[in-house]
């Protein structure tokens, strides 16, 4: 990958030295033995002298006009550099120094070979390696034989490939004891690749590879280090930062030669400290502004207050309460249930230009309880007031949670009815990106004033990010990152002396399931509805009732608990042991934030959230 992108941003501006940036490798180029592909590296320009890279394949005698013919192999972001290549600062007799465990090039090969990876001899030029648990030295050198020439090349890939085998060997590949897939490293993501020249063909190069974390964790399942390449020399050839391999199934790799799979994708969380140095400390100097804080009734919201307070800025406090209350020109109260009030809010601030605020901080999730919706009708009403209000610079928005996302394997219990503040803010980004909505979870465990001075220091100088949590002084960051393991049995059986529960089962979704599982097997059906049995769907359920199914259809409310436990109680009594539940339940009402009111919204969550709970 990255070396056809050298090679065809050599080819695009007749230049050696550059940077990669944001490079994930999302997909390997997989080939059977009498497969063609056709490879192109696609730029296109961005700001600032920038360029996106792409490098896409499509099989022989696929339809090159049809979008889905195309794979996407790898992605990132290309600049341009002027600046000599400097010097390796750590030489490699220091290194050799630091690391005790001394392997051959043939015996670095074999070790590798044993747990599966097979390198061919164009891919064989770590001739030693010096190790320890963090770092290691590699000794490249170019084989005798290869199938072209170097010099056809920005860097040959077996070349740039031998660091990556070293990196890649600190992740040892195992297997799961639970099943029979066997796990193995592969390169996932890079932060930044920097290519400051060619090397010379057939001179010795060194690789030094530093661990930055190895770590192992539920959420990656991964290594990332950092790599220099240079020359005999101490000039430099190459680095790389953050380099990150993942933990994949062999069976995962495997499939891309059988056929071309969905692409499935999550959200992973990656710990990242907030960018430090003079820039960040002159921009924590900034003037003092206004901040607009709806405050939580746990006093979270005033302490912020005062620590905002101490740096000479001003804080406009704005309480929950059933009629709008002036009590001074710093406090507010407000009904969350009024557009109106937030309207009024706006302008009796004096923001009607918004360039007093900075910010606007939502800690009204905070008192959410089950059966609250404050949080919510609360963020609904502030967006549209913000979007009626004229702005010469928008203010940035925080919605404010407090353990409403699940962050590790030892997470404490989800406060989960905090989380729809979390879907909301995904949905404001969407239609407002203008507002630049960031959403911020504390730590639950924590003591307060560590998230309070957590939260004062992601409000006061903002970064780039959007979601974001904090766990054990830890500040992690949301990235949607392609699934390099699934864990997925390859069919459900279902099993004929059990029932299976669908929601919203007479509906046209629901009678579609519930076809589909006859015809896998299933012979007890409950279809629960508000409406139960009509005209409209006695046919559907007479022709599952034909093939031998014992249909049971009750009329019940998902988001009534009375109703949902009456009905619970009857399937109980009634039908075989229940061991599935599709909640299909839900009404389609879909409108833009800003055409929304809270009647049309409540219809929405009330079956599909509400019923979900219950």
């Amino acid at each position: 990958h990255i070396s056809m992108a050298l090679s065809g941003i050599r080819q695009a501006f007749d230049t050696d030295a550059c940077v990669l940036e944001e490079l994930l490798l999302s997909r390997a180029i997989t080939l059977s033995s009498d497969e063609v592909r056709t490879l192109q590296v696609i730029l296109t320009p961005l700001e600032n002298k920038a360029f996106s890279f792409q490098i896409v394949s499509i099989r022989e005698g696929e339809e090159e006009s049809r979008a889905d013919s195309w794979i996407l192999h790898s992605s990132g972001k290309v600049r341009l550099l002027s600046t000599d290549a400097p010097l390796q600062t750590d030489n490699a007799e220091a290194v050799k120094a630091r690391c005790a465990d001394v392997i051959s090039g043939p015996e670095f090969y074999a070790a590798l070979q044993e747990v599966g990876y097979a390198w061919g001899p164009s891919f064989q030029w770590v001739r030693n390696v010096w190790r320890n648990e963090n770092e290691a030295l590699c000794c490249i050198e170019q084989p005798s034989q290869l199938p072209d020439d170097v010099r056809d090349y920005q860097l040959y890939p077996g070349l740039l490939d031998a660091c990556f085998q070293v990196l890649g060997s600190f992740g040892k590949a195992d297997t799961d004891e639970s099943s029979e897939h066997e796990y193995s490293y592969m390169p996932f993501r890079m932060a930044k690749f920097e290519f400051y020249k060619r090397p010379e063909p057939g001179g010795r190069l060194w690789g030094h590879v530093r661990i930055e974390d190895s770590t192992g964790n539920s959420e990656n399942h991964g290594i990332s280090g950092n790599i220099s390449f240079f020359d005999d020399l101490g000039q430099m050839i190459a680095e790389v930062t953050d380099f990150e391999f993942r933990k994949t199934s062999r069976e995962t790799l495997m499939r891309g030669l059988r056929k071309e799979s969905d692409e499935f994708y999550e959200i992973i969380w990656k710990p990242l400290r907030q960018a430090q140095g003079p820039l960040r400390q002159a921009q924590g100097k900034s003037e003092p502004g206004s901040w607009l804080i709806f405050a939580d009734k746990k006093g979270f919201g005033e302490r912020l207050a005062d620590r905002l307070k101490v740096q000479g800025e001003h804080c406009v406090m704005v309480f929950p309460s059933q009629a709008y209350e002036v009590s001074d020109d710093a406090h507010y109260l407000i009904n969350p249930a009024e557009l109106r009030d937030f309207q009024r809010l706006l302008q009796e601030c004096g923001m009607q230009d918004g360039s007093q605020f900075r910010g606007i901080i939502h800690l009204w999730g905070l008192d959410e309880t089950q059966s609250s919706t404050v949080s919510l009708q609360s963020s609904l009403h502030l967006i549209q007031a913000m979007a009626q209000t004229r702005w010469s610079e928008y203010p940035r928005l925080w919605l404010i949670t407090q353990g409403a996302q699940a962050i590790g394997p030892s997470s404490p219990p989800l406060q989960v009815h905090q989380s729809p503040l979390w879907g909301l803010g995904q949905v404001i980004s969407l239609e407002h990106p203008e507002l630049h909505c960031v959403r911020v979870d504390l730590d639950p465990s924590a003591d307060r004033d560590n998230e309070i001075q957590s939260l004062f220091e992601e409000i006061r100088i903002p970064d780039e990010e959007s979601q974001i949590a904090w766990r054990e002084g830890v500040r992690y960051v949301a990235r949607f990152v392609q699934s390099s393991e699934l864990n997925v049995k390859s069919s459900t059986r279902l099993r004929p002396d059990s029932s299976y529960l669908i929601t919203g089962g007479t509906g046209a979704l629901g009678l579609m399931v519930a076809s589909q599982l006859v015809k896998q097997g299933a012979k007890h059906l409950i279809l629960m509805s508000r409406g139960g049995a009509s005209a409209e769907n006695a046919g559907a359920i007479a022709q599952m009732r034909e093939t031998g199914a014992d249909v049971l259809v009750l009329s019940a409310d998902a988001s009534n608990e009375k109703d949902v436990t009456q009905a619970f109680e009857k399937i109980k009594v009634s039908m075989p042991q229940l061991r599935g539940i599709i909640h299909a339940a839900g009404v389609l009402d879909d409108g833009v934030l800003i055409q929304q009111n809270w009647e049309r919204f409540q219809k929405v969550m009330a079956p599909k959230a509400e019923g979900a709970w219950h």
